[in-house]
């Protein structure tokens, strides 16, 4: 226990510097948490507010041979939708474009037509 004497004749020999050493620490330790909580704290609440006055955009895609005025109806009388648009989905495997010596391809896209 060599560590324990010199700790206890540190503390004896200056007591004054032992404390301020001490006080530093617990100022240290205790600032760190408080950031700490601060940020947990206001990080859940953060996204709740930034969230709050977005509105939410579904979409109800149907399958092959659906009834699409039944299907709106059902839709347009959740008291939760404000607006229902009818739209079609074209799928394509790729695309490309060639203007004034540049060009750009893409890969795989769903293109979204809205009625």
């Amino acid at each position: 226990m060599p560590i324990l004497r010199h700790i206890q004749r540190l503390v004896t020999r200056r007591p004054r510097r032992a404390l301020a050493s001490g006080l530093g620490a617990a100022m240290a330790a205790a600032l760190l948490v408080s950031i700490l909580l601060f940020g947990a704290a206001s990080g859940s609440t953060v996204t709740r507010r930034a969230l709050a006055e977005v509105p939410v955009d579904a979409q109800v895609v149907l399958a092959t041979g659906a009834d699409a005025g039944a299907a709106q109806a059902i839709v347009s009388a959740d008291p939760a939708v404000s607006t229902v648009l009818p739209f079609d989905l074209v799928h394509f495997d790729s695309a490309s474009r060639q203007k004034s010596g540049s060009a750009t391809q893409t890969s795989v896209g769903v293109l979204v037509g809205v009625d």
